[in-house]
């Protein structure tokens, strides 16, 4: 993030969320996400995403337990979150109680292709 940020967004008004978010990685999740605010603006749900995708890069679980946890519009920093940590570590980081207790499991759930 902080390469494509230099790269392609540095003059863009993104750029300082993106960076509190990225510079809020060490810090406590339910206070930087309340510090931030918990409503549904890009102004708050863009650095809240990052903090989570920054601080939880290589723990799917706790980045969405957490996400829930600071309360607010949760689902939008989720999406945000999930779209790029799914992305990176695919479907076998997602706990496989979340995958097996939707209702629509098995008609959503592809194949493993290892």
């Amino acid at each position: 993030m902080e390469a494509t940020l230099k790269v392609h967004f540095s003059d863009s008004p993104i750029a300082a969320l993106v960076t509190l978010g990225l510079e809020s990685r060490d810090r406590d999740t339910r206070e930087t996400i309340a510090e931030f605010g918990q409503m549904c603006s890009v102004e708050a749900g863009l650095p809240g995403a990052v903090h989570l995708i920054a601080r939880y890069s290589d723990d799917f679980k706790i980045a969405m337990v957490e996400n829930v946890m600071a309360g607010g519009d949760s689902s939008a920093r989720g999406i945000m979150a999930g779209m790029v940590l799914g992305a990176a570590h695919g479907m076998a980081a997602i706990p496989e109680a979340w995958k097996s207790g939707m209702t629509a499991s098995e008609r959503i759930t592809l194949p493993d292709n290892s």
